[in-house]
Parts: C-alpha cells; structure tokens; sequence
C-alpha cells in the first residue's frame, strides 16, 4: 500500500484516461487525415498536383497542417503526413506562415463530413476534459493504494505499479550538528 502523491495520481489518472481515450483519438485522426486529403484535391487541381508530383519534395513546403473555409467555418484538418502546399495563396498574398487558408469548400457533401467531423472532434475533447476532471476528483478523494482499491477496484490496473512504492524516508534530523554549525547553544548548554 503506497500514499498517493500529486505525481502518481496524475500518472494514474493519465494512464486511465489515455486508455479509454487514446482509440477513440486514432480514429479521429485516420477520419480525419482522409478528409484532408480529399479537401486537399478539392482545392487543388489535378493539373496542379501532377505538376507538384513531377518536382522533389524538397522543393516544396510539406504541410501537415491544412486549413480551409468550410461553407464559411474555418477548419484545420492534420494530415499524418505533409502534403506540399503554396507559400502564398491563388490571390497572391503570402501568408508567411504554416497552416494558411488553402482554399473554400462550399456547401455540399464534403463541407457537411468536414464539420460532422470537426463537430465529433470537439464532442470527443470535451467528453475527454470531463473524464480527466471527474478521474482526478476521485483520485484526490483518496489518500493510498489500498483505499483506491476499495473505492475503484476496476482500475487497477492503472495503479497497481505504484503499491511497492515506499514512502519518502525524511532525513534524520541533525539538530546538534546544525547548531553547531550556526554556533547556536542548545537549550540544554543554555539551561
């Protein structure tokens, strides 16, 4: 049986919460990088992407990070992998930086998977947050292993690695050294 310190409850509490959250995020982001790409070929013609593919990737900006106005919604879609996008935009202005507006989808099909996707993606982190808060409520409601056993048998798996874990010793105290180090009399000299 181990006292729970805020490091271990947050490793536990980490632990559980990436369990249960970490598939649920994989396939976001497999749905996710297929939207992209095929926002991707929306905006840029196949012309324009034979042409792209005809050059070295190093010639390009590969961006993995790809933005676009979806029926009038910015949304940043990630890729797994960079795709080369322009420096500048079809209008000509340059936007200096990564993940600039690449282009619009209207309405249609695509711009509704895009923010049905966009919308699952802020469900699924919002339903992730309200589990991080209500695991670590319950964490800090216990003080040890053994208690969290009572209370959440179920997790154990989470925080059976920590029952072997002793205790910090504390140092033994070495008064009379310190005293006379600083010359400070003890009260027993002083009496």
């Amino acid at each position: 049986m181990a006292r729970l310190t805020n490091y271990i409850r947050e490793s536990i509490a980490r632990s559980a919460i990436n369990h249960a959250f970490d598939p649920k995020k994989e396939a976001l982001s497999v749905t996710e990088d297929a939207l992209a790409c095929v926002a991707y070929a929306f905006v840029f013609s196949k012309k324009e992407t034979d042409l792209v593919g005809k050059v070295p990737e190093y010639w390009f900006r590969l961006d993995s990070c790809l933005r676009f106005n979806v029926g009038g919604q910015s949304i940043t879609l990630k890729l797994k992998k960079g795709l080369p996008v322009p420096y500048g935009t079809k209008n000509g202005s340059d936007s200096g930086y990564h993940c600039h507006n690449l282009g619009v989808i209207p309405h249609g099909d695509l711009c509704d998977r895009i923010q049905a996707h966009a919308q699952a993606l802020e469900a699924y982190k919002e339903q992730r947050r309200g589990a991080e808060r209500q695991v670590k409520a319950m964490l800090d409601a216990v003080t040890t292993t053994g208690k969290l056993k009572e209370v959440w048998p179920e997790g154990e798996q989470f925080y059976s690695v920590y029952d072997d874990v002793a205790a910090p010793k504390l140092p033994a105290l070495r008064v009379d050294e310190i005293n006379a180090m600083l010359g400070l009399a003890s009260e027993q000299e002083a009496a």
